[in-house]
């Protein structure tokens, strides 16, 4: 990094800085000259892509198809049947009352 003179105000300012901090005079012409300053911006960055609706759908219906047959799956497996629950209300009804 070197000091540079600002053409318009007679400042010494860093070859690597884009414009002079006191007068605002743009250095392009120092920076075009210093293969340094040219490395030390970077390139723009290109914009994110997002995904469209498709590609969205098609991630999230299988894993909501997964989570609704899991849960099938466990109500089946742990679950209690239906004569099951009628025996049990009738019996409750019967000791409350």
């Amino acid at each position: 990094m070197a000091l540079v003179q600002c053409p318009d105000c007679n400042r010494q300012i860093s070859d690597l800085a884009p414009a002079c901090p006191g007068c605002g005079t743009p250095m392009k012409a120092a920076q075009a000259s210093n293969p340094k300053a040219q490395a030390a911006i970077p390139p723009p960055r290109s914009p994110k892509k997002r995904m469209g609706p498709m590609a969205r759908l098609t991630l999230w219906l299988p894993a909501l198809w997964f989570i609704a047959w899991g849960c099938g799956y466990l109500s089946v497996t742990w679950g209690v049947s239906q004569s099951e629950v009628t025996e049990r209300m009738a019996q409750s009804g019967q000791a409350a009352g």
